[in-house]
């Protein structure tokens, strides 16, 4: 038996898009206008957060470590004490020598009272002059045996005093180099510790721009461990030396605003903003495209607000704007933003503040 089969053809309908419908197609933009204004020439710069004071602690005499109070990442204050030696033999020598203070000091007084005593007693005839010279000699003797003990003394406390560290600035310590029970001499490190107030940024700036940079040539700075902010900085010290081996001078910079946490040896980038003298037409550095055969245009907006493409020679970039060395003139009101897919003669709407 034959079956005849049927098939049921159902036409697809597709909808097009013509060209002349795609040119009604009113894309919304943002315009902006070509300007004149002074050109800055923006110089890229690497750097590190540093401290304005940092200092590897160490003792004045050899000893035992008794105590060490610090640990790595710890905050002191100035005078703080970090670590003590064992003093028990120095506190032994200070008592003698209190001791012999004490003894030179009752000596003389007894001298004293003889000497007042031989005096009386000369007026009076009852003992020689030669006595009196004798004991006005033990006074200055015993004088200057006290002033000798007194000295030994304070060389004592002294001693006594540096057997323990104190720290000498306020700061973190970043490294621990010893523990109790160990044996130091003199120089021996105890400890680095690092200021983390008045934080500033270190520069090497290439020397090609070290004639026109100035305290005020102005600079923004990044900090990598702070992602998506730049903060204005300003130039305190200028270090007029280049590295030879690598042709660069120290810029130093910190941050007017240091609502943020930072350390030293955290990396930083700075743009250097150095003032050319020159003023030329710029344009946003949104509004200008680069196509892969190499050209570089603008879309113009006309008054019938359709947009026309321009050709055009760019030059420096800074703040956020581009020099336009060929192709364009000051006033003229351009696509800055949605500029991406325009055509040629195409019609657009412009976005509103």
């Amino acid at each position: 038996m034959l079956y005849r089969i049927r098939f049921a053809v159902i036409p697809i309908v597709l909808l097009a898009i013509t060209a002349a419908e795609a040119r009604s197609v009113t894309p919304l933009v943002v315009v902006g206008q070509s300007d004149t204004m002074m050109v800055t020439n923006e110089i890229p710069l690497t750097g590190t957060v540093t401290s304005p004071r940092s200092a590897d602690l160490s003792a004045e005499l050899s000893g035992l470590v008794k105590a060490i109070r610090i640990e790595e990442g710890q905050r002191v204050r100035k005078g703080d004490v970090i670590l003590k030696l064992d003093q028990e033999l120095e506190k032994l020598s200070l008592g003698a020598a209190i001791a012999k203070s004490r003894q030179a000091r009752l000596e003389l007084a007894d001298a004293k009272r003889r000497l007042a005593d031989a005096r009386r007693l000369a007026r009076q005839k009852t003992i020689s002059e030669n006595d009196v010279q004798s004991l006005q000699a033990e006074v200055s003797i015993d004088e200057a045996t006290l002033q000798h003990a007194q000295s030994v003394q304070r060389q004592q406390e002294a001693i006594l005093r540096r057997h323990q560290v104190l720290a000498p600035f306020d700061g973190v310590i970043s490294h621990k180099y010893t523990e109790a029970g160990e044996w130091l001499a003199p120089g021996d490190p105890i400890a680095e510790l690092i200021a983390t107030d008045n934080l500033r940024i270190d520069f090497q700036a290439p020397q090609s721009v070290f004639p026109k940079t100035t305290l005020q040539t102005p600079v923004k700075i990044s900090i990598a461990a702070i992602p998506g902010k730049t903060f204005n900085g300003s130039i305190i010290t200028i270090v007029p030396v280049t590295k030879a081996e690598a042709r660069t001078f120290l810029i130093r910079a910190v941050i007017k605003t240091e609502d943020f946490h930072m350390t030293p040896g955290m990396s930083a980038n700075g743009i250097l903003g150095l003032d050319t003298g020159m003023e030329a037409v710029v344009v946003s550095r949104d509004a200008i495209l680069r196509h892969p055969d190499g050209r570089t245009t603008v879309w113009i907006v006309n008054q019938d607000n359709t947009v026309s493409e321009r050709l055009v020679k760019t030059g420096l970039s800074f703040n956020g704007y581009v020099v336009i060395d060929q192709g364009l003139e000051a006033n003229i009101t351009i696509v800055v933003q949605g500029n991406e897919s325009l055509r040629e003669g195409q019609k657009i709407s412009i976005k509103k503040d």
